[in-house]
């Protein structure tokens, strides 16, 4: 943002100089001064500006999350290295490694591929179909597990109002709360065999940057088959069955966070490794 533009300013510059001292008024000078000033501010603010894309995300099993992505930062692959338990256990019975291929037609997102590393034969698809503020996707399990279809709709900013998922004989509609692009509360209306419940969930925020922030993958995405808001990040949460979990987080310099601890409990939830928008990983 330098270059022939700063070459531009200093001309500028001189040339009023140049005319005060033919006696123009100093009010002129004045404003030019204020006005270059005002400008180098944005330059300066412009290059100080840090874009950290999420590299790792560790939970303190030693399960971790890695991230890739494209020329335009939109995630193509996630790795998930995960333990798994028996009930009542505290050590791991074993791990299962996934990865999640993120498949973009022009700015859309059109596919993700779930697939299991370690089990070639375990995996799910996710057909998207987006027609204006409407998204469809159909889920399919490589081994029939699920078959099911779901209808979102987005409001004018791209985040999801409503959802309508059907898998077999269970219809589940959604509705989200958006507001400041934050996911502020979840309603869920589960309809099986003629019986109808109920379920939600709602959250407060920080006012920092989250770990995707600067993801370019469809907010839309993260909140419906995650949950979870990419704007800030969430510090309480509160279920309809009573359950109630708050957090902290400790940042880097750059205001991002780098370790989510409980509150209740002090200790590490997870922790966050970031690299630089077109460098190279730290």
């Amino acid at each position: 943002m330098g270059g022939a533009f700063g070459k531009k300013i200093f001309f500028i510059y001189v040339c009023r100089t140049d005319i005060h001292k033919k006696n123009m008024k100093k009010g002129l000078i004045r404003m030019l001064v204020v006005t270059v000033v005002s400008i180098l501010a944005v330059l300066t603010s412009c290059n100080n500006e840090k874009v950290k894309l999420l590299d790792t995300h560790l939970t303190r099993d030693g399960s971790y999350i890695k991230h890739e992505y494209d020329n335009e930062n939109r995630i193509t692959n996630v790795v998930h290295f995960l333990y798994y338990y028996m009930d009542g256990q505290s050590e791991p019975i074993g791990s299962v490694t996934m990865m999640d291929t993120f498949i973009y037609s022009g700015n859309d997102l059109v596919k993700v591929v779930s697939k299991g590393l370690n089990n070639p034969g375990f995996g799910t698809s996710y057909e998207v179909t987006k027609n204006g503020n409407k998204i469809s996707i159909h889920i399919k399990s490589e081994h029939k597990v699920m078959n099911e279809t779901v209808s979102i709709d987005l409001n004018g900013d791209g985040y999801p109002i409503r959802s309508v998922a059907i898998n077999n004989e269970t219809t589940t509609i959604g509705v989200y709360d958006i507001q400041d692009g934050n996911l502020m509360k979840k309603s869920f209306e589960i309809i099986r065999d003629g019986h109808t419940s109920e379920r939600s969930t709602s959250y407060k925020y920080d006012d920092r940057k989250s770990p995707l922030f600067h993801s370019k993958t469809p907010a839309w995405w993260w909140i419906f088959s995650e949950g979870r808001s990419v704007r800030n990040n969430d510090i309480e949460e509160y279920s309809s069955n009573g359950s109630k979990s708050e957090y902290k987080y400790e940042y880097d310099k750059d205001g991002y966070p780098v370790r989510k601890i409980s509150r209740s409990s002090g200790k590490n939830i997870c922790e966050y490794t970031y690299f630089m928008s077109g460098g190279r990983r730290n």
